[in-house]
């Protein structure tokens, strides 16, 4: 399992040329990833060092891989507070987040309110809507 689309295409221990990876992009499959791992695990499923890999992603997607990280959890999180009726808590876990404060607080500066707040003002618009 990996962070970078194509790796069954692409053999990064054994590819000459590393910088194809630089061309590869984060798909949905390995979205799934995103909310379990860290930099480092993703640098050592594709076998290349943290840094290459940050410097890589950041050439190719004018963000880091953390930012990258962090913003599709954060996405992620958004939908499942106006989707579902799991807890805070458990969202914030699901995404990635072993502390529900500091997933509030993410959240928070990401999207201007609370996560409380966020799925609040969905409940309103849902039922404005029926």
């Amino acid at each position: 399992s990996g962070f970078l689309p194509l790796l069954s295409q692409v053999h990064a221990t054994q590819n000459p040329n590393r910088m194809a990876l630089c061309a590869l992009r984060p798909d949905r499959h390995t979205h799934t990833h995103l909310l379990s791992c860290n930099v480092q695990d993703i640098a050592d499923s594709i076998g290349i060092t943290r840094a290459y890999l940050s410097t890589c992603f950041k050439s190719a997607y004018q963000l880091s891989v953390q930012e990258y990280m962090t913003e599709y959890r954060l996405g992620k999180a958004k939908e499942m507070l106006a989707d579902s009726d799991l807890k805070i808590k458990e969202i914030a876990f699901y995404t990635g987040y072993r502390d529900e404060l500091y997933f509030s607080k993410a959240f928070k500066k990401k999207y201007g309110m609370s996560p409380r707040s966020f799925r609040q003002q969905m409940e309103k618009v849902s039922k404005t809507q029926q």
